[in-house]
């Protein structure tokens, strides 16, 4: 019996000193005290560099997104192809007509900044979206689902400019347009990033 009075006290002492202690520790969590979170919020322009159906493309575009605690962003963008090449597809009457390809595709932005202060600092993300084909000359249209998994190397230029240079790769899936498919789209790009804002 005292035995069993000994044991039930060091275990009340126990859970007493653990109660006592747990206001001191702090769980560690991926974005941190939720009471503690900073905001920022950039954007600006962006410009890749890929192959599209074969031929040299130039993308230009714009992105976008709100910083959480200077490492996760949420954020959109969007690329439209620069310098069109031509496609032959059916026009209203169903003839063989050539025109200029407009290609732009778009879409949410997950991006994961590492050392964010540091002077040269690197980010990883992944782009989900949707695209479309189609040419000044046609009726016809084609949309497509794109995946853009990237990489990119940022260099601090003042508190609210940033410049970088990253590389992605495009998959594509759903494309059949003038004679492009899936594999005539997808490809790896590189290229420049400007990003202004609060960071």
């Amino acid at each position: 019996m005292k035995m069993h009075r000994q044991v039930t006290i060091r275990c009340a002492a126990l859970l007493l000193g653990l109660i006592a202690t747990q206001t001191e520790l702090e769980a560690r969590t991926l974005i941190g005290d939720l009471g503690q979170i900073e905001h920022g919020g950039f954007g600006g322009p962006a410009v890749r560099f890929t192959e599209i159906g074969g031929d040299f493309g130039v993308l230009s575009g714009g992105r976008g997104g709100w910083i959480i605690n200077h490492r996760f962003v949420l954020g959109g963008g969007g690329y439209g192809l620069a310098n069109p090449g031509k496609v032959v597809a059916p026009d209203e009457t169903g003839d063989p007509v050539s025109g200029k390809l407009d290609m732009g595709y778009g879409g949410g932005i997950i991006e994961y900044v590492l050392a964010s202060d540091a002077l040269v600092h690197a980010s990883v993300e992944v782009l989900v979206g949707a695209g479309g084909l189609s040419t000044e000359k046609h009726v016809a249209s084609d949309a497509f689902f794109v995946l853009e998994p990237g990489a990119n190397v940022m260099l601090n230029v003042t508190q609210f400019f940033r410049l970088g240079v990253g590389v992605s790769y495009r998959y594509i899936q759903g494309a059949d347009f003038g004679g492009l498919e899936d594999n005539d789209l997808k490809g790896a790009s590189w290229g420049f990033i400007g990003k202004f804002g609060a960071f």
